[in-house]
């Protein structure tokens, strides 16, 4: 029997913390995909959907919570678990004080800890 490996988006304009992301979760066995732009994934969501996404909340364009709000909206979406990765220390308001915007799933604080990054990960799927 062949297990199917879990995929994750990373979505993150950093590239050097996407790749070290991206290096680290194929080791442990994921299909990892890494994008630069909300927009980008966001068109290969219809086409491959993934298990979890690790979206930056700081990106140029739709920040990281507008992005979730979307996905967590969409019928065919709302099921894939979303990690906001953050390099401010927690967001009091991440959804702009708008009490019907979706929160991610979990929240990672940059700089994270690959042990950090792992246990969010395996938590979330």
């Amino acid at each position: 029997m062949v297990r199917m490996s879990k995929k994750i988006f990373i979505i993150d304009d950093h590239k050097d913390i996407a790749e070290v992301s991206k290096n680290v979760l194929e080791r442990e066995g994921y299909q990892v995909y890494t994008f630069t732009s909300g927009e980008d994934a966001f068109l290969a969501f219809k086409k491959n959907k993934p298990n979890l996404i690790l979206l930056d909340h700081l990106l140029p364009g739709k920040c990281g919570a507008e992005i979730c709000h979307e996905v967590k909206s969409d019928e065919k979406l709302k099921d894939i678990s979303v990690i906001l990765v953050t390099g401010q220390v927690l967001l009091k308001e991440p959804t702009g004080g708008d009490p019907n915007f979706i929160k991610p799933d979990d929240y990672l604080i940059k700089p994270f800890d690959i042990d950090d990054l792992l246990i969010k990960v395996k938590s979330s799927l």
